[in-house]
């Protein structure tokens, strides 16, 4: 889901003029600035003076952590897209942390005058996640030692405290990073494990090697099945199509069926929507019957509302394919009357996508 609604062009143009960049020359000065880096542990936050109520600092969660000055462009556009991310996942799973630098003046014997404070002030409560004033000492004494020109970047850290991503608040793949984070599917050091792998699967699948992208495969479901959810259910579309191997492929999804149903019954809702909806497979492959089973053992392991609603959204999916059109209309329309508020709007989408493809003239 896209969390921004301005202009695709401002955004480019301001990463053009130095966010990105800023975030890139980060990473690259590994050697001066070791501390920091993605895959490491992160150093305590800085000290500073919340504008409100002092946060949980030590709760368990996923956190962004925000550095920024009031002068720099990006900082309006930021504080809206990171205050939507931030209600998408609540505080219990995703903790945003604002950390705006105040900078000396440049002429040392001037008189301080604070920016950062009347600027979240102004925010009033467009702005859904606290911040911290800080000084430009605090930052560089522990978090960039050799400070970016301005300060604007995010720092993603996960629930054991590892840096994940440095990257701009602007940068869309952050809101991917952060849900994988959350689901638990996301983990920079298995990704950079994983880079030689999957470029090895994709030069056996190019020559067709079908023996050898299935061994590498599993060299990587060897770490971590829940990291590799994507490429497991590419290797079955490979397996319905260019192998043309329908049987082994019946085989694989009653293995999977039989065997996750208990560890990861997320991924039988993903098989059950890819069985269900990719362009790819042929529709007298796409083992509906089977689609539908895993979607209802899904279903029947959700413990939570969102789980619930997601599980149903994707039988809903499976119900427009078998066409089962009530029924499917009727679970995705309940899909997104329970959804907690964060995931609602996917879910709306999904009713109306249903409506369109069951109702007279759709």
């Amino acid at each position: 889901m896209v969390l921004t609604r301005f202009p695709v062009a401002l955004i480019v143009l301001l990463c053009t003029l130095g966010t990105v960049e800023t975030a890139d020359a980060f990473q690259r000065r590994g050697s001066d600035n070791e501390e920091v880096a993605v895959g490491n542990q992160a150093p305590p936050l800085p000290e500073g003076v919340w504008v409100g109520e002092k946060p949980d600092l030590q709760a368990p969660t996923v956190k962004v952590l925000f550095f920024w000055e009031p002068s720099y462009t990006g900082t309006r556009l930021a504080m809206p897209l990171l205050s939507q991310l931030q209600q998408r996942w609540g505080t219990n799973r995703l903790r945003i942390l604002g950390f705006g630098v105040e900078r000396p003046p440049k002429d040392y014997n001037a008189e301080k005058v604070p920016t950062v404070e009347p600027f979240v002030i102004r925010q009033g409560p467009r702005v859904k996640f606290p911040n911290s004033v800080i000084q430009d000492r605090d930052v560089s004494r522990t978090w960039m030692r050799k400070r970016p020109e301005p300060y604007f970047l995010v720092i993603v850290v996960n629930e054991e405290g590892k840096i994940q991503a440095i990257t701009s608040p602007l940068d869309e793949e952050l809101n991917d990073i952060v849900a994988k984070l959350i689901s638990g599917r996301y983990e920079v050091s298995v990704e950079r494990f994983a880079e030689p792998y999957r470029a090895e699967m994709e030069k056996y699948r190019r020559n067709r090697d079908w023996t050898q992208y299935k061994l590498v495969l599993g060299r990587l479901v060897e770490r971590g099945s829940k990291y590799f959810a994507k490429e497991e259910l590419d290797y079955l579309v490979s397996v319905l199509t260019e192998q043309d191997d329908p049987v082994l492929g019946q085989s694989q999804v009653s293995q999977w069926i039989m065997e996750r149903s208990t560890t990861d019954p997320d991924f039988l809702g993903m098989l059950a929507e890819r069985l269900a909806n990719d362009p790819l497979i042929p529709d007298d492959r796409r083992m509906l019957a089977l689609a539908a089973q895993a979607a209802l053992e899904s279903h029947n392991a959700a413990e939570s509302s969102e789980a619930r609603a997601v599980a149903l959204g994707r039988m809903a999916l499976v119900n427009v394919r078998q066409g089962n059109d009530a029924i499917a209309r009727e679970q995705a329309k309940t899909a997104y009357r329970i959804a907690p508020v964060h995931i609602k709007p996917d879910l709306k989408e999904r009713w109306l996508y249903v409506k369109q493809h069951t109702e007279p003239g759709g």
